[in-house]
């Protein structure tokens, strides 16, 4: 655990170096409070990595699942797309099915016509 005193003698020891070399001990010292410090800070940052690696993997999942509604929708979008063209050829189809049936109606009122 990171302490005041600690600290302390960090900041002893960076002040020092800053004027002179330090000794094998001191450098010794310094590299050993140094990785006491990444420890500790990592430790106190562990909560919010963990809670951090946790969203990201519900993230992941949420895009996972909006990625399988997407093809879903585009699938049935074309499909839907599909029907509408075949839904104008019948309609074409129909309207040519009726003009035939209304030529052949008015072509037998003309001949009903001059029948009479």
């Amino acid at each position: 655990m990171w302490t005041a005193e600690k600290q302390k003698l960090y900041d002893t020891l960076r002040d020092k170096e800053s004027f002179t070399v330090l000794s094998v001990d001191e450098r010794q010292q310094i590299e050993l409070l140094i990785a006491e410090l990444d420890q500790s800070e990592f430790e106190s940052l562990r909560p919010s990595l963990e809670r951090m690696a946790q969203e990201h993997e519900q993230d992941q999942a949420t895009i996972r699942q909006l990625q399988k509604e997407k093809e879903l929708l585009t699938t049935l979008a074309a499909q839907e797309e599909q029907l509408v063209q075949r839904a104008k050829l019948v309609l074409q189809e129909v309207l040519r099915e009726k003009a035939r049936l209304r030529a052949e109606y008015e072509h037998a009122l003309a001949g009903l016509s001059r029948a009479a």
